[in-house]
């Protein structure tokens, strides 16, 4: 065969593949992965990892409105309240369900407030979390139970609303009506004694006592702010939390999701070795 067929053939299969790639989809979801393989527990599941969980702004190209905001953001329902939030890329929730019933909160700094907002959301039921905060003197303060609701249809304060989710297993987006607040992530408010206000926090352990449906209940706790001004009306800051206080990855993101041009030449690349590996053996 000589050089000018060979170099036809060999288009005809590159242009064949990379016309048929990006039908390759594993659903209506995202194409060249599957969200499985990015995530260490799902918010319906846990580490399971199947059902449905959060993904990050922007994957779902076809709603780029919805999805979570990661980084520093300011609250929904008090945009004078900021939250941070994880990246995408690694652990970025502490995830208690019956699999792990408790965890800490562990600050960069030691820092004095009057009263905290817990980001937090509870998938497939309700959950209860009960904070003790641990001060810089050795001493220790076990606040009441905060009840973290279900991702879907519960009313209070909201840190965000990601107006969408994703079903990891099969791939497939469920977006929902900005107007629904459905998923949303809560911010749950404690207010603190005055004297533990006097005191310095360097961290809160957190107990999970279950709730509704507990035995497949999974609370995410994304991060917390405080009142650090002890000024009325409530508002809150972002706390900075080391990032060994965090567990599982929860989020769908894209810097995980390859560029649809990175499939297509992966393809191609794939088939110019399949044509060479052809021509040697002829």
């Amino acid at each position: 065969m000589n050089n000018t067929l060979r170099i036809g053939k060999s288009l005809a299969v590159m242009a064949a593949l990379a016309a048929a790639l990006p039908a390759l989809t594993f659903g209506a979801g995202i194409s060249g992965i599957s969200p499985t393989n990015t995530i260490s527990a799902s918010m319906d599941n846990g580490i399971r990892k199947t059902g449905n969980t959060w993904y990050e702004l922007g994957v779902n190209s076809s709603a780029p409105n919805t999805g979570l905001r990661l980084g520093l953001i300011t609250g929904q329902s008090d945009p004078l309240s900021t939250y941070l939030f994880q990246p995408a890329t690694g652990p970025n929730v502490l995830l208690l369900d019956t699999n792990r019933s408790s965890g800490t909160l562990t600050f960069q700094r030691p820092v004095s407030f009057t009263s905290l907002s817990l980001s937090a959301s509870t998938g497939s039921g309700t959950g209860t979390v009960v904070p003790t905060l641990r001060f810089t003197d050795g001493s220790k303060d076990t606040l009441p139970a905060l009840t973290v609701g279900d991702w879907f249809f519960t009313s209070g304060d909201r840190a965000q609303t990601a107006s969408g989710r994703i079903d990891a297993g099969a791939n497939s987006f469920d977006t929902q009506s900005a107007l629904s607040n459905n998923p949303s992530i809560y911010a749950l408010t404690e207010i603190l004694p005055a004297a533990d206000a006097a005191k310095e926090v360097f961290a809160i352990d957190l107990a999970w006592n279950g709730g509704s449906a507990t035995a497949n209940a999974h609370t995410a706790v994304f991060g917390v702010s405080a009142n650090v001004t002890g000024l009325s009306p409530e508002h809150f800051t972002a706390i900075p939390l080391d990032s060994g206080s965090f567990n599982h990855d929860v989020i769908v993101g894209l810097p995980e999701i390859p560029e649809p041009g990175t499939v297509v030449l992966l393809g191609v690349g794939a088939a110019g070795l399949l044509v060479c590996a052809r021509r040697k053996r002829a």
